[in-house]
């Protein structure tokens, strides 16, 4: 006699799990919430279910005491006790000592909820479901989860879906190792920019199709060793922006499924999409690379207007640091030419006068580019002139040099500033005359305007 009720329990089942797999199969379903189906009063929810356990005064819901338990299966009705006034919450206070036993649609519905305190007094160590639990508080800007218990929580499918307005989202620390269903989980967060997931556990998640639709503003993830991608449905947006950190390097993702692929063959926690700057620490080693329009910056310079600097990007978009680089005219042809920078310890191009191991450089105040050869610069009136600074290594040359400019010629640079000397000079006991516009040594016969004559200067040392 009692076959009848059992078949009738099993049928019930089996549409839930049908109408659930319906509701995770299109991005469109997902969107929508059971309470629009809610009655207009608690009546489903006994008088004496909890009562004392909430209260709502002047838009404050207040926690205060263990909840009575709702769900689709419950004999309390479907839906939190507050579900009639929902839209009147403005914010959520959680004494100590409160406790719950479902979370499924808690919130769900609360447009106007704009805050929440107290969770870390939440007892939720015999929760199970947390579904649709923030769905549709598109007012919350801001939500920390991580004081709750989750270790016991299979369900968080639809859990934050339309939270149209939140920004900052913490779910540092929570236990996932049984979570089964997080399909459509942050559907809608348009404006949710970052995401840490890098303590979620996915081992037993049967379903994550939709995770991420519609995170249009999602430009930074981070996952952990234990999660997984399932399929190549979990709908990231803008899939061939984003990068992903391996053993290898750094991977630019083409698609879903290579992401798919990458994630569950790499212990290396790290992917994201950005534009600008992108710090992260893997493994205890400190990852920075640049991204414009979410393509990371490799084998090219860029440059970051808040630093007001150029910056180069090597491959595997490492920046370089401390050391001179070579940018050719065109990558594919380096015999073209090109230019020789510096960047500094701080990795920005330097730009003017350089001092390495006691030697002096000079790079272009424009283009960075290192001088190299006879260089004429306009300092102050005391050191605008003529240097000369390595043909290979650019280092600035002191003393005498035979230069093949002007017709050849044998010329002098201060033995301190590298400035080209001209005039008459007096040298370790011997005057020297150089040319007034060349610089040119004098040889031989020479007038001498300071002296107002003629004078002799040795036809090889210039000694005169």
């Amino acid at each position: 006699m009692r076959k009848p009720a059992a078949t009738a329990i099993v049928a019930l089942a089996a549409s839930f799990a049908a109408a659930l797999i319906f509701t995770l199969a299109t991005p469109s379903a997902v969107y929508a919430t059971d309470l629009e189906a809610a009655p207009a009063s608690s009546e489903e929810v006994s008088d004496d279910q909890g009562e004392a356990a909430w209260r709502i005064e002047d838009g404050q819901l207040i926690i205060d005491g263990e909840l009575p338990e709702w769900g689709p299966l419950s004999d309390n009705g479907s839906f939190a006790p507050w579900s009639d006034s929902r839209k009147e919450i403005e914010s959520v206070v959680v004494l100590p000592g409160s406790k719950a036993t479902t979370c499924y649609q808690m919130f769900s519905g609360c447009s106007s909820l704009v805050s929440i305190e107290g969770l870390e007094n939440l007892d939720t160590s015999e929760v199970d479901d947390m579904g649709g639990m923030f769905s549709s508080c598109v007012s919350l800007e801001e939500l920390n989860l991580s004081p709750l218990d989750t270790s016991n929580v299979t369900d968080m499918s639809c859990m934050f879906d339309y939270c149209a307005s939140l920004k900052v989202l913490n779910l540092h620390g929570l236990n996932t190792s049984k979570l089964q269903l997080m399909g459509a989980m942050f559907l809608g967060c348009v404006e949710l920019k970052e995401l840490d997931l890098s303590s979620f556990d996915t081992s037993s998640v049967a379903n994550m199709d939709f995770l991420f639709w519609d995170c249009l503003r999602l430009t930074k993830l981070t996952l952990g060793k234990d999660f997984k991608f399932l399929t190549e449905y979990f709908a990231l947006p803008r899939t061939s922006s984003w990068y992903a950190y391996t053993d290898s390097g750094m991977v630019r993702m083409q698609d879903n499924k290579q992401m798919m692929e990458t994630q569950s063959s790499t212990s290396r926690a790290m992917m994201y999409a950005i534009n600008g700057w992108s710090t992260e620490t893997i493994e205890n080693v400190v990852e920075e690379r640049w991204f414009d329009e979410g393509i990371m910056a490799e084998n090219h310079a860029f440059y970051d207007p808040d630093s007001d600097a150029w910056y180069w990007a090597d491959e595997g978009g490492t920046i370089a640091q401390g050391k001179d680089v070579f940018i050719p005219k065109d990558e594919t042809h380096r015999e073209n030419g090109g230019k020789w920078v510096r960047f500094d310890d701080e990795r920005r191009m330097i730009k003017g006068e350089d001092c390495q191991n006691g030697n002096w450089y000079y790079f272009d105040l424009i283009t960075g580019e290192m001088a190299k050869g006879e260089k004429y610069l306009d300092f102050d009136a005391e050191h605008t002139g003529w240097y000369y600074y390595n043909e290979i290594t650019g280092i600035m040359f002191h003393g005498d040099t035979y230069m093949r400019s002007s017709g050849g010629k044998w010329v002098r640079y201060n033995a301190n500033s590298g400035k080209m000397v001209k005039g008459l000079q007096y040298f370790d006991g011997a005057w020297y005359y150089f040319d007034s516009i060349t610089g040119a040594m004098a040889h031989g016969r020479a007038f001498v305007p300071e002296w107002g004559t003629y004078a002799i200067f040795d036809l090889i040392t210039g000694r005169g």
